[in-house]
């Protein structure tokens, strides 16, 4: 319920930050400054800014996690939960009412359009000829079968044993011919009666049972630029304490359905040892890097130069490159004439198409355009960025380079879902109210609530997810997400870290590019486990109506990844999940409303930056000079005058201990993470 009429004007000091503010029967302050409708990653963010800005912030979501779209999930919960009738599908549930000012919410919030299509568990595991089987006397593997009189004889080598002679032994088995009439009733013989199961079996029952809890399952993978407005939020609000991070181990390019999986060339080295380039391609790829990190580097002392006339901090050029390792920028390198830069800019201002630029004025072969355009500048859609659009996405990736590790990518450790928690964590150490398992119903916009209403509470700011105000009729964009489990290990060797983001161009599968993360145990999102297990997580985003099969794309994708895999792998799928969700276009109904703010949800990509980004810009709306995800000066003051002259002592415990006591007033027993 929003009224932007009846609360009264405040200044200074926020209301929560006072443990004697009105407050109702519940414990809720009767005003604040925002309420905040959603736990996805931006509004977490945003949540965490308002919050430590000194803002009274109610923060509330549907569901009993958090994250939203971005959460992270366990495997029986994704099986149990949402694979068995528990999809998320139907219109918007209307509030009737007379009220014309008065805007219903989807009881379901940000999860509206969700749709589970499909979800399927292997279960065909078949013993016969050749097959690695698991029997009473050890592992081993069927060399035959083949009838003897009223039996059937299976002859079994034991991998296990080693006789006198270096070879290994071999078991004769009888089975009766009655007990294998059909295919079916030779199997269950085999698995009840004798005890002989596959090992690809007992493998996939390991991981998908026993080891289940061990899964942690992004509802949407993000990484971080290792430097970017992500990394920078992180350490300026202190949630970086809260997380863990590893680098990214490569980056792969998948250029259609017969090709195999290559590395992407982002570096000197790489472009030089990459088989995806002829020598001619190489030359002009190198120069090309040379001319958008000169031109990153001109670009970012301009705004420097801007910043510091506004006295504003900012990082020096030398703390901006500091420690980018293999990535071009380095004082060998030979500069780019300034005419070339000149020239950039130019076509920048004339506002010509990046892939225009690339062709025309860079000369780049088609598959080397192909190549900077979804691998390096990770431009989604086909053909719609600007060149200014182009540069600056490219400019990031190549600037993050060689920060940590060999590439531009941080994975989150446990999930990318671990990322709104973390905020929502900070938030509520700094007085936001948590309340899970809770719908809004409507925004009142003058003061005037529904009958169907239970509860009424007053605010100046609503942050609602777009997908909760829209109607799901609208011709929009949805985002198709395939999620695929694998027993072992698919790129590099059974010992290699499965940390690669998997890059497939537009055209290569379908019209719409697609982006994948392969990931194992080394971030804890999968069990540990003996025989490996890896998680890849593939999406793309398409229109409506199409006539084209995003499933089938994604399925084929991921056999393409699976074919790929190193020679004498024993990777093979046991899982997989389909699901989708919309991006609505911007509702008619709340463009004119004042202080309501949508959260739009972005194209899909790599990187969580725009989140970051988002979240910013609604911050600037609320708080117009404010410091976003700084403390800000209000808050500093009151943690300093509860700490007292103890501030000696344990400066970090009793700033988190003031904290507390200032969300937790002795009228309310806090519900926050």
């Amino acid at each position: 319920m929003v009224d932007q009429t009846a609360l009264p004007k405040t200044s200074g000091a926020s209301r929560h930050l006072d443990n004697d503010a009105p407050r109702d029967e519940e414990g809720l302050l009767l005003e604040y400054d925002a309420i905040i409708c959603g736990t996805g990653l931006t509004q977490s963010i945003l949540a965490s800014a308002l919050a430590r800005h000194g803002k009274s912030v109610l923060h509330c979501d549907t569901s009993d996690y958090y994250g939203e779209l971005d959460a992270v999930w366990t495997l029986p919960y994704l099986q149990e939960k949402l694979g068995k009738g528990h999809e998320l599908k139907g219109k918007m549930v209307t509030v009737r009412t007379d009220d014309s000012t008065c805007i219903p919410l989807s009881p379901k919030g940000g999860l509206q359009s969700f749709q589970i299509h499909s979800l399927e568990r292997r279960n065909d595991f078949t013993v016969e000829q050749g097959t690695a089987v698991v029997t009473p006397y050890g592992n081993g593997t069927i060399i035959s079968i083949s009838p003897r009189g009223l039996f059937l004889d299976l002859l079994v080598s034991l991998d296990t044993w080693k006789l006198a002679n270096g070879k290994n032994p071999s078991v004769h088995i009888s089975i009766p011919q009655s007990a294998a009439s059909t295919g079916a009733a030779f199997q269950k013989y085999l698995k009840e009666k004798l005890g002989i199961v596959s090992i690809d079996e007992r493998d996939a029952h390991l991981i998908l049972d026993e080891r289940s809890r061990g899964f942690a399952v992004d509802a949407t993978p993000g990484l971080l630029y290792a430097s970017g407005a992500s990394v920078e939020g992180l350490l300026k609000s202190g949630v970086a304490d809260y997380l863990e991070f590893k680098s990214l181990e490569g980056l792969l390019w998948l250029e259609n359905s017969d090709s195999c999986l290559e590395p992407v060339p982002c570096s000197k080295n790489d472009v030089f040892a990459s088989k995806l380039l002829s020598p001619m391609d190489k030359r002009r790829l190198m120069k090309f890097l040379q001319l958008a990190l000169d031109y990153g580097t001109a670009h970012a002392l301009a705004e420097e130069e801007a910043s510091a006339e506004n006295n504003k901090q900012v990082l020096s050029l030398n703390e901006r490159y500091l420690n980018q390792g293999r990535s071009l920028a380095r004082p060998q390198n030979k500069a780019v004439l300034a005419d070339d830069i000149r020239a950039l800019q130019e076509f920048i201002q004339a506002d010509m198409k990046f892939h225009e630029y690339l062709e025309s004025k860079q000369r780049l072969s088609p598959k080397l355009c192909r190549i900077v355009r979804h691998a390096l500048a990770l431009e989604s859609g086909n053909g719609d960025w600007s060149l200014r659009q182009g540069m600056t996405s490219l400019c990031q990736h190549m600037q993050a380079l060689g920060r940590f590790g060999t590439t531009a990518f941080l994975v989150p450790m446990y999930g990318s879902g671990e990322l709104p928690q973390a905020f929502c964590r900070s938030a509520a150490v700094y007085g936001a109210t948590y309340l899970l398992r809770l719908k809004a119903a409507a925004i009142a916009t003058d003061g005037e609530a529904s009958a169907a209403m239970v509860k009424e509470v007053m605010c100046r700011h609503m942050v609602v997810p777009q997908d909760s105000v829209a109607t799901l009729e609208s011709k929009s964009r949805r985002v198709w997400r395939y999620l695929c489990i694998f027993r072992g290990k698919v790129v590099g060797s059974s010992r290699s870290p499965q940390r690669h983001a998997i890059i497939v161009p537009p055209g290569a599968f379908g019209p719409d590019a697609v982006r994948g993360v392969l990931l194992d145990e080394g971030v804890n999102v999968t069990p540990h486990v003996p025989c490996g297990c890896t998680i890849l997580h593939l999406t793309m985003a398409v229109e409506n109506d199409t006539g084209i099969d995003p499933q089938d794309i994604l399925r084929r994708v991921s056999l393409s990844v699976l074919s790929s895999k190193y020679e004498g792998s024993n990777a093979i799928r046991i899982f997989q999940v389909t699901f989708s969700y919309a991006l609505p276009e911007a509702s008619n109904q709340t463009k004119n409303v004042q202080n309501l703010h949508c959260v739009q949800r972005s194209e899909p990509g790599l990187s969580a930056d725009s989140s970051f980004e988002q979240a910013r810009e609604i911050f600037a709306a609320i708080c117009p000079d404010g410091n976003f995800l700084a403390i800000s000066e209000q808050v500093d003051t009151v943690v300093k005058e509860r700490l007292g002259e103890q501030i000696e002592e344990d400066a970090d415990g009793l700033v988190l201990d003031s904290a507390m006591d200032i969300i937790e007033p002795k009228t309310r027993e806090s519900s926050a993470t």
